[in-house]
């Protein structure tokens, strides 16, 4: 199976390191032209990712989105407090929510 994605912009959040890595070097390697956020670049807990996202161009026309960025705490269902979790829900829901409807417009 011959697989290009010449031409074809992909957004890798979390693609510096670990499985993102993977997938941004795989997409890369098969042509791909792969723009990756990690948090350096914007923290999903605590910056304003619609903000960030509309002041960067170089998120406009994107192909493919692959929403791979998370946190996780080790033994969450022991001791998981309240801080954790709203930790957990806005860098493992909502950032993936509010950069979707941000990247969909042009995908539509």
């Amino acid at each position: 199976m011959n697989i290009d994605f010449s031409n074809k912009k992909i957004l890798v959040t979390g693609g510096t390191k670990g499985i993102g890595k993977s997938i941004s070097e795989l997409l890369g390697s098969l042509g791909g032209h792969v723009v990756s956020i990690n948090s350096k670049d914007c923290d999903f807990e605590k910056d304003n990712i619609t903000e960030f996202l509309e002041s960067n161009r170089v998120f406009d026309g994107v192909d493919i989105l692959i929403n791979n960025a998370g946190i996780n705490k080790i033994d969450y269902f022991k001791d998981i407090g309240g801080e954790d979790f709203d930790r957990i829900m806005k860098v493992n829901v909502r950032a993936p929510l509010v950069i979707s409807k941000h990247v969909i417009k042009n995908m539509v």
